[in-house]
């Protein structure tokens, strides 16, 4: 009599480790995580591509479920990010929004700093978009680009002196509260630079001019490194400006109209007396007329 056959046992859900082709241990641990970390960033990339094809095509609503969930996925993330605002490089306070929102938008989009700088650049307007289509030497980091956009509102000493000016005489008014004042002075501390003890001595100098005088000094010079520096062009601005003041003088005194007494004494300066020959009266009112008579 044959063997009883022993039945099939169910399975127990627990799957037994399959055999891998290498040993682990052979396995070089950084390779792989960089080999990982690529097909991820390559399949994000492709995710992001397709979603931006999709809503060129103007596919994302028309075809609705037939889009492969993978790049429906990828629009959801683009869809909630909200795109960077219009920059004309008109206000600081444009230029903050700016590149507040570029940066809260290339945070969910991805993408490496060239890319960014390009989509950025879609965004500018005006002056800015002129100035950037003319220039050359691009920027070629994100941060240099940011830069470069402030740069357009004002020339960077400007923007100092502007700066440390409205830091001097900040005061909180009634109607702000601490939060607002602060982001005040947050706001202004972007345009001040990391400044040495010299160039410290350097700005208190220049901003205890007198404004017309150190607007002058700033157009003179467009850096600002030591106090000598700017005591001499405020010096020969000084004297730039007395010499204007002067001149103002002479040509309203040139142009003011002279009365009826001055022309009367212009008129008899001019005028010889026949008998004696002096100048300055006529004969009936020569003083020595009565002498001659004699």
């Amino acid at each position: 009599m044959p063997p009883r056959r022993q039945p099939t046992l169910p399975p127990t859900g627990v799957d037994e480790p399959a055999a891998s082709a290498e040993d682990p241990q052979d396995v070089d641990l950084d390779v792989e995580i960089d080999d990982l970390r690529r097909q991820v960033e390559e399949k994000r990339k492709r995710s992001q591509i397709a979603a931006f094809r999709a809503e060129l095509a103007g596919e994302s609503r028309k075809r609705g479920s037939s889009i492969d969930s993978l790049v429906s996925q990828a629009k959801r993330v683009h869809i909630r990010a909200k795109e960077p605002t219009i920059y004309e490089g008109k206000s600081l306070r444009e230029y903050r929004e700016y590149a507040a929102t570029c940066n809260t938008y290339f945070t969910v989009v991805g993408g490496d700093e060239l890319d960014r700088i390009e989509l950025a650049a879609t965004h500018l307007r005006g002056n800015a978009l002129s100035i950037w289509v003319a220039k050359e030497d691009k920027p070629k980091t994100w941060n240099t680009f940011l830069a470069w956009a402030k740069s357009l509102v004002a020339d960077p000493a400007n923007r100092m002196a502007d700066a440390s000016l409205r830091l001097k005489n900040l005061v909180q008014s009634e109607s702000q509260t601490v939060r607002d004042i602060a982001t005040t002075v947050e706001e202004l501390e972007e345009d001040l630079l990391a400044l040495n003890p010299g160039e410290q001595r350097a700005w208190r100098m220049l901003n205890a001019l007198r404004p017309e005088i150190r607007r002058e000094v700033l157009r003179e010079n467009r850096t600002i490194t030591s106090r000598e520096q700017v005591i001499v062009a405020a010096q020969r601005q000084e004297e730039l400006l007395k010499l204007e003041q002067i001149g103002q003088r002479s040509r309203e005194q040139a142009n003011r109209p002279r009365d009826a007494r001055e022309t009367r004494s212009e008129s008899r300066a001019e005028k010889t007396c026949y008998k004696c020959h002096q100048p300055g009266h006529i004969a009936r009112n020569c003083p020595k007329k009565d002498d001659t008579s004699k």
